[in-house]
Formats: structure tokens, sequence, C-alpha cells
């Protein structure tokens, strides 16, 4: 689970709402100051959900791109992410 300080009543819920998506676009805002990797593990888990991974989502995407190759993933980097 992405976060330790949340109740198993809030992740059940929040398992339940990703299985329903479809496309998770994740990075925009993250932000270093936390560590997000449990975050993206946790999304990357539901291989019927696509992801568009951009900004701070790509430093922590870059660990787990090569173990999920038959998911369907878009990268958006700039320049200065490359």
């Amino acid at each position: 689970m992405p976060f330790s300080n949340i109740s198993e009543t809030e992740v059940s819920a929040w398992e339940a709402s990703v299985k329903l998506l479809h496309t998770i676009g994740v990075g925009p805002g993250l932000g270093r100051e936390m560590d997000y990797s449990s975050l993206l593990q946790f999304y990357m888990a539901y291989p019927s959900i696509s992801l568009v991974i951009d900004a701070d989502g790509l430093y922590y995407a870059k660990p787990f791109l090569t173990t999920h190759a038959t998911k369907t993933i878009i990268l958006t980097p700039h320049l200065g992410e490359m």
C-alpha cells in the first residue's frame, strides 16, 4: 500500500476505485518530498490500467519500467527530464 498512515477502510475504498479506472496520470505535482515509489508499484499492479507518467512520476517510475514491459505505459518527458 502506498501510504502506511491510512486506515484499512480507506485502503479498501481506494483499491475499489482504482479497479474502475482505465488510465491514470501520475507525476505532475508529486514533488520529491515524499517517496512515491510504492504508489507507482500500486498502480502498476493492475494490468488493465494504463499509465501516463510525466514530471516527478518519471523519477519514481525508473526502477519499475523494465519489470512491467507488458503494461501500457506512456512516458511524456521533456528534455530536462531525460
